[in-house]
């Protein structure tokens, strides 16, 4: 079962996936439940439903249909909050909806201390690596190993 930003580019075209807004918890719960609960029924019609669409177009037609997207695209005047996310060159500024509110730090440091398990979910994109020369880095496991042993 594939749960999908609802940022990344690929959400739009696979309808087969559970769509989340990474920045809201709940949906993000909401998914995993509904992915662990799912009948067999419902997760093979879905994975067939994405399957359909990766069989059938090329990366061509998909890069295509993602930049008629970002062209149609308007520029939201009245976002109501910002946040910033990255460090470096790679500091991004993010525009939230006026309900939003960023996570406390500390708040969540503290319940990653107090908690008796935990879920820990990693890509191979800049989270624990930089993305400088991914490739080669994708060889050596020892790296990825040591800093997940200094997480937990």
């Amino acid at each position: 079962m594939c749960i999908l930003s609802e940022f990344s580019s690929c959400t739009r075209v696979m309808r087969g996936a559970l769509h989340v807004n990474p920045w809201k918890i709940s949906e993000i719960a909401t998914a995993f439940y509904q992915a662990l609960t799912m009948s067999e029924d419902e997760r093979m019609r879905r994975v067939s439903i994405a399957s359909e669409f990766v069989t059938r177009v090329t990366t061509q037609r998909w890069a295509l249909a993602v930049m008629l997207d970002l062209k149609g695209v308007q520029k939201n005047e009245d976002a109501g909050r910002y946040a910033g996310a990255g460090l470096g060159l790679g500091f991004r500024l993010l525009g939230m909806d006026s309900g939003f509110n960023s996570l406390d730090a500390n708040s969540v440091a503290r319940a990653y201390r107090n908690a008796k398990s935990r879920l820990i979910l990693l890509d191979y994109g800049g989270t624990i690596l930089a993305n400088d020369n991914v490739s080669s880095r994708l060889c050596n496991q020892d790296d990825y190993y040591s800093v997940v042993v200094q997480i937990c």
